[in-house]
């Protein structure tokens, strides 16, 4: 093999695993790649920002945030100084590391890790939720695209699940030597569909999709290469379909592997497990939760919301919003917070017959009746055979 090709896939090699250990992921059960990052690499990105601009908002190294682009930058380049020292060492002592065979299974297993993630809050209705009651009544033209498929994605439970189901699939045969190569192929057109998406409608997770889709290539590669061996010699031995085994020996490895996949699926289903969330259209939301159409329009206010995440939304006349920080306290006393972190004290009271809900802010007083959002054509079920229905 040339030099060129071989530094070539050593680096490809490195830069998933260094993406692997490095780029940050919000695990349930550890926060070790987000600590490590921090400690290796947020000083050197902040020099390096803070000589550039100013603007250096983000320091969790998000995906889509300057320092997940310094971070990638960094990871190349210590990548390919790492491929040309191993490729000297290589040289120089005459023997092959067969490093890529060494780290597949790393990256295969990483990436089923990935899916089952994804795929699980999909099925279970926790990645795309329910359009919060203020996004119902927000002008369709007012909405951000992202926002706009999200809401629409989560408005559907079934396709909601499918889109989880089509990537437990994949995630599954991954796991799996002989179906690798069924499950990286897969994984290759789910992800190309994932990046798609991120990109026509500028969801912030851009960079880290295309991570997995280039894992996700770099896995079927050398199927694809096998395969076209298949029709240049006429073998079709199902071994150049998967993956060679180990060419070093790993003690108890059915054992080990047994763990490992236990610990991956341990870690896709532990949110729903933490807080037994396994459909979140049905999730309990808090006291209050919902639209109301205001009854006296002195002030221009048409609607209020009390939002899941603790937020109470006023909608204007012209279809503008403001919100705060809300919290209930005891007795119907709540708390509200602006964005200038000045703080208010109000009182709420409810009545249950005629289903108001009076706000009392200082010697103002807002009385809304209780939107039924259950009767909006976007909640209900309007699924029909033929077009006469």
């Amino acid at each position: 093999m040339n030099p060129l090709k071989k530094i070539t896939k050593y680096f490809l090699a490195l830069f998933i695993l260094n993406g692997i250990l490095f780029i940050p992921f919000s695990f349930s059960f550890s926060a070790f790649q987000l600590k490590i990052c921090q400690f290796i690499f947020l000083p050197i990105t902040e020099k390096i920002t803070h000589y550039f601009t100013n603007n250096f908002l983000l320091t969790d190294f998000s995906s889509d945030s300057l320092a997940m682009y310094l971070l990638i930058l960094i990871l190349v380049i210590v990548s390919l100084l790492f491929s040309l020292f191993l490729y000297y060492i290589e040289k120089r002592k005459g023997y092959n590391l067969n490093l890529e065979n060494k780290i597949r299974p790393i990256i295969r297993y990483y990436l089923a890790l990935i899916l089952l993630i994804y795929g699980f809050s999909k099925v279970f209705k926790a990645q795309f939720y329910l359009p919060e009651p203020n996004l119902l009544f927000t002008p369709l033209g007012n909405l951000d695209k992202d926002i706009l498929f999200w809401s629409t994605i989560g408005s559907s439970r079934s396709y909601s699940i499918f889109l989880g189901i089509i990537e437990i699939i994949p995630a599954l045969l991954l796991l799996f030597r002989k179906t690798s190569f069924i499950g990286s192929l897969m994984a290759t057109g789910v992800l190309l569909h994932v990046v798609a998406i991120n990109f026509s409608y500028s969801i912030s997770v851009k960079i880290f999709s295309l991570f997995l889709l280039f894992i996700a290539v770099f896995l079927v590669a050398r199927t694809i290469k096998n395969t076209w061996k298949v029709f240049q010699t006429g073998d079709f031995s199902t071994s150049l379909f998967y993956e060679p085994a180990f060419s070093f020996k790993i003690p108890f490895y059915p054992l080990v592997k047994t763990l490992l996949i236990l610990m991956i699926f341990s870690e896709a289903l532990a949110p729903a497990f933490k807080t037994g969330n396994f459909n979140d259209d049905l999730q309990a939301r808090p006291i209050y939760h919902g639209a109301y159409a205001v009854q006296d329009n002195l002030l221009k206010i048409k609607r209020f919301f009390i939002h899941r995440d603790g937020y109470l939304i006023f909608q204007n006349e012209d279809d503008t919003f403001t919100d705060y920080k809300f919290h209930l306290l005891e007795n119907g006393v709540f708390l509200l917070k602006d964005y200038q972190h000045r703080q208010q004290e109000g009182r709420l009271k409810w009545n249950p017959e005629s289903r108001r809900l009076e706000l009392s802010l200082n010697s103002i007083k807002i009385i809304g009746k209780q939107i039924e959002l259950d009767h909006m054509p976007l909640l209900k079920s309007q699924f029909s055979w033929t077009v006469d229905q």
